[in-house]
């Protein structure tokens, strides 16, 4: 918004507030609320960058979607990246959140991450028909899950490296 735009409103919180808490904007005739998160790390985000720059040059007929949001059976989940097949975007486009998982979705392991919430997040993805979903951690280690189980390697991406 500009900041003519900005002039009806008004920043109802704290600055004493963590990041976390709830903040309202309010307008003469609406009040809109939003849940704001702190951002995930820099060191993060270029290991997510360089995973998409990764999977692009290994699977060019297909593409790579960061932040990837996909309907699972416990709400809307979003892989840190995911790639699908042009045959999964010629049937679902852009759509958002994706009815279903892509291909391949890929987590960033954070220390802040309670491995029962990444176990359920390979769970949910899988059940949502993803062929592989892929955990990396800080040290980029890569750890690779089908239906099946733990793989040893990608069957999708044998050789993949990053």
């Amino acid at each position: 918004m500009s900041a003519r735009c900005l002039e009806n409103y008004a920043l109802v919180g704290s600055s004493q507030q963590p990041v976390s808490t709830r903040f309202a904007i309010q307008n003469r005739n609406e009040s809109v609320r939003a849940n704001l998160e702190s951002p995930a790390s820099n060191y993060h985000g270029s290991l997510q960058s360089a995973i998409a720059f990764a999977l692009q040059r290994k699977r060019p007929f297909g593409v790579v979607v960061n932040d990837c949001s996909i309907e699972t059976l416990d709400g809307v989940k979003a892989a840190d990246a995911a790639w699908a097949s042009d045959e999964f975007i010629a049937q679902h486009g852009f759509a958002t959140p994706y009815p279903q998982a892509p291909e391949i979705c890929v987590e960033i392991i954070s220390p802040s991450n309670a491995q029962a919430a990444i176990a359920l997040k390979v769970e949910l993805y899988l059940a949502r028909g993803a062929q592989e979903v892929w955990l990396v951690n800080p040290q980029k280690q890569i750890r690779f899950y089908s239906y099946g189980g733990e793989l040893k390697k990608s069957k999708l991406i044998p050789r993949f490296k990053f």
